[in-house]
């Protein structure tokens, strides 16, 4: 009887064994699989990434940024124009006009 079921118990353990390995050798992944598997992964990546930076609005602060950039620089080079000079501009104010003292320059065209 001790060997009816050992040997029942060898048996069950047999096909146990053999139903575990032929689940393991299913789940093994492939190079195919592997690569398949990456593909899709990265594809899906670069789908959400499309859809997400689609979605958000990226307008220019105004219509004419570009003209108003070109003023700023125009602002910029004249106030680097004014720091070079080797005396400043005097700025004073009386009680009804405000008074600018330029430096002697000899080429002096025209002040804007």
């Amino acid at each position: 009887m001790i060997t009816n079921q050992s040997h029942r118990m060898n048996k069950e353990l047999n096909i146990f064994s053999k139903k575990l390995k032929y689940k393991q050798k299913s789940m093994k992944i492939t190079w195919g699989k592997g690569i398949a598997i990456a593909m899709i992964a990265f594809m899906t990546f670069i789908l959400y990434m499309v859809i997400t930076l689609m979605s958000k609005k990226t307008d220019l602060e105004s219509e004419d940024y570009y003209k108003k950039e070109i003023e700023f620089d125009k602002e910029i080079n004249a106030i680097t124009n004014t720091n070079r000079l080797k005396e400043k501009v005097k700025i004073s104010q009386n009680e009804d006009f405000v008074v600018l003292q330029f430096p002697l320059i000899k080429n002096i065209d025209s002040i804007k």
